[in-house]
């Protein structure tokens, strides 16, 4: 099961956006939602090889 979490919320992005006014804050959200999928996929990928004694370490042997 994937659980949906933020890395960083967006009132946090917003704050941060006003000390440093050339932020794209819609690039950032974008980007951390891709960090955010990335990491799902690496911890479905975790436990799926782990059922066969496997990691994405040892894919590469």
């Amino acid at each position: 099961m994937v659980i949906l979490r933020p890395f960083v919320d967006k009132q946090t992005i917003l704050n941060f956006a006003k000390c440093y006014p050339e932020l794209d804050v819609a690039s950032i959200e974008t980007c951390l939602a891709f960090l955010h999928t990335t990491a799902d996929v690496y911890q479905a990928l975790d436990v799926h090889f782990a059922r066969y004694g496997l990691s994405r370490g040892n894919l590469l042997c």
